[in-house]
Order: structure tokens, then sequence, then C-alpha cells
């Protein structure tokens, strides 16, 4: 027992330290100087190309800050994933290197008959904590949300109706595009999505959307708001 604890606090002093090492570059991201050369054009002929998208692409109070509307979008669509599937991938890495670490130590224990039961509960408890998969499935839930929170409160505010799915899906997907990586959003799976993350997290998706303004205006970062 002794033993398994002694593993554990040696794998806790090494992640701990790991922690306050954490940065963007540490993840394997590299900070690009601009987005592609044509990146608005991209995002403006998406949307004009989207039967869905006309009532916004049209509307005045849309026009006058396009340019900070598509740099939200698109940073706020290529980012996440990514992040999402390192961190997770990350957590995976680590839960492996300590049961690892507890499975060699308790066939050594185990030979020279030694009581391994603390390993064993130390295993199925590491297990369950490095379990990525429900961690996946939440991420998978939430992708895409807080930008589409962000874009009702932000259209709310400056046309003066609520965007429907079908046109938060217009946005995103010209986002996608913008970034160079297009992909199809289904806008009844957004909808659902949009319900059962404001069902979890209702104060957070409040404010995002009270604050839409500032932050697709760059006054305040979206980060800021996830106290």
């Amino acid at each position: 027992m002794n033993e398994a604890y002694a593993i554990l606090d040696s794998f806790l002093a090494e992640q701990n330290s790991a922690v306050d090492r954490l940065s963007a570059t540490s993840l394997g991201f590299r900070a690009s100087k601009t987005l592609r050369p044509d990146w608005l054009g991209d995002f403006v002929r998406s949307l004009i190309g989207n039967r869905d998208a006309f009532r916004l692409l049209w509307h005045e109070g849309l026009g006058r800050e396009l340019v900070k509307l598509a740099g939200f979008v698109a940073f706020g669509v290529s980012a996440s994933p990514k992040l999402e599937t390192r961190l997770a991938e990350g957590r995976k890495e680590r839960g492996d290197d300590l049961k690892a670490k507890l499975r060699t130590a308790g066939r050594k224990g185990q030979r020279s008959g030694q009581d391994v039961s603390g390993h064993h509960e130390l295993l199925v408890r590491a297990g369950k904590a490095f379990d990525t998969r429900r961690t996946r499935r939440k991420g998978r839930l939430a992708r895409h949300c807080e930008v589409a929170f962000v874009l009702r409160g932000y259209i709310r505010a400056r046309c003066g109706f609520t965007p429907t799915p079908r046109e938060l899906t217009a946005i995103l997907e010209a986002g996608q595009l913008a970034c160079g990586m297009p992909d199809y959003v289904d806008s009844d799976l957004l909808g659902r999505n949009m319900k059962s993350f404001e069902k979890r997290n209702r104060a957070h998706c409040a404010r995002l959307q009270e604050e839409a303004v500032s932050i697709v205006e760059g006054r305040i970062p979206v980060t800021a708001l996830r106290s």
C-alpha cells in the first residue's frame, strides 16, 4: 500500500510541475502571424452562397462590423476542437503512464509475496479518473456552442432579432471555410446541443450573450467569462 501511494505522490509531483509549464507552445500550437490571404473573401462568399444567411448578410447592423465578426468566428471554430483534442490526448497519456507504473510495481510486489491490494485499488481509480471517453463526448456536445451563444447575443443586439439555428450554422460554416477547415454543421444538432449546453451552463451562457458585443468587437476575451 505504501509503495502504491509513493508512486502516486511522485506522479502528482511530476504533473504539478508539468502544469506549471503548460502553454500553447507546449501543447504543440504555433501562433500564425496572419490568417490565409483571402480569408475574409472566403467568409463572405460562403455567406452569399448560403440562402440561410440572406437575412444576416444584408442587415446593416452586421455589415458595419463584418470584419470583426468574421475574425471572431474564424478563431472560435478553429481553436476549440484542436485544443480539446490535444488536452484529451495528454490526459490519456498521463493516465497510461501512471497505470503502467502501478502494474509494474504490483507484479514485482506479488512475486515477492507483498500485499498489492493498494496497487489494484489505485489502478481502478486511475482508470476512472483518466477515462477520456466521457470528456470527448462532452467536448463534442460543447463544440461551437460558446461561439454560437455569443453570435446569438451579438445578432440580437446589432440586428434586433434572434437568429435561427440555420442562420447560426451558416455563420459557423463560413468561419470554418475562412480558416481553411471547411466542414458541414448540422443545424438541428446545433440547436439541440445549445439547449443541452445551456441547461448545464445557464449562467455562463447568459453572460456570453450579455457581453456578446464586447466579445465580438474585441473589448472582452471570451476566456475571461469562464470563471
